[in-house]
């Protein structure tokens, strides 16, 4: 069920990413991270009312939930900036290193040790989706040295560290509280952390917060909450299927395939180039979310 669970995510995700490349925002990123945890609050919690689980088992998920809202806080944060001072074509393919760098942070935290199988598909997966994203547009490397040369780079690179921890601090949370719960209360911590920093980086009066928040959400407010509806629905699915298996970086390699579904939508609704070239890299990923199932 958590292979389902991850191509669900994968796709909201997808939606999510259109979003973002589209919105074109000179915003604070902080402010950008601030409104969406906002706009997403309401449905994590329209999610938890309807969801049939428990909430929590134990208090056992409170420790850990506070350090994956701590670091989710800067990540969400940093990733807003990488777009500002990025391209995409640039940015994205650094996120495809998450399971990568997953199957290290799992085995020193965890003490998980993926299979031959699951490591050789996770590895396939980033490999066909990292050139996917490639594709059309630079060398294979160039985007991996724009990383010493541009802020954007940087700022991503950054963004997938703070998620291969964070990730397996949510993995220990999800062993005591539902994946609803941690939806809605993560929302909400992590919203609290970026409304504190906001607090003390724009010192401003109440009614210059008020009409600079006004001239956000009218210029972008319909990109901002399609990013916070996509998001939060990807990190529901993404948390159900985490919770149902023991290394993280198994669903976490299935859901990049969320690049893919970018590279169909963009293709669709942005009318980008390369689409057919791209997909020579598809069907190494999508070996390898193969062998990845079979070795689970």
């Amino acid at each position: 069920m958590w292979f389902y669970f991850s191509l669900v995510s994968a796709l909201m995700s997808g939606f999510g990413n259109i979003a973002r490349r589209t919105h074109g925002s000179l915003a604070e990123p902080a402010e950008l991270s601030w409104w969406s945890f906002l706009i997403g609050m309401p449905l994590g919690f329209g999610l938890l009312l309807v969801s049939d689980q428990p909430y929590y088992t134990s208090h056992a998920f409170i420790a850990p939930m506070l350090i994956t809202c701590l670091l989710n806080s800067f990540a969400n944060v940093m990733q807003y900036k990488a777009y500002k001072y990025g391209d995409a074509s640039l940015i994205s393919p650094i996120t495809n290193f998450l399971p990568i760098m997953l199957l290290f942070t799992s085995f020193l935290i965890l003490g998980v040790v993926p299979s031959w199988g699951g490591l050789i598909g996770v590895i396939l997966v980033v490999a066909g989706v990292y050139y996917t994203s490639v594709s059309g547009k630079h060398a294979l490397h160039h985007p991996l040295r724009q990383i010493f040369r541009n802020r954007g780079s940087r700022a991503m690179l950054i963004t997938v560290v703070l998620w291969s921890i964070g990730n397996i601090f949510e993995k220990i949370s999800l062993r005591t509280v539902s994946p609803a719960f941690l939806t809605a209360f993560q929302a909400v911590i992590t919203f609290s952390f970026i409304s504190t920093y906001l607090l003390f980086k724009l010192k401003l009066s109440g009614k210059k917060r008020i009409k600079r928040g006004e001239q956000v959400m009218r210029r972008w407010g319909w990109h901002i909450a399609a990013i916070s509806v996509f998001g939060t629905l990807g990190a529901f699915f993404q948390f159900h299927a985490v919770a149902l298996v023991s290394n993280p970086s198994y669903p976490l390699a299935v859901k990049r395939l969320d690049v893919l579904f970018t590279v169909v939508l963009a293709g669709l609704f942005l009318r980008e180039k390369h689409i057919f070239k791209r997909f020579q890299g598809a069907l190494i990923a999508v070996l390898g979310v193969a062998i990845i199932y079979i070795a689970r």
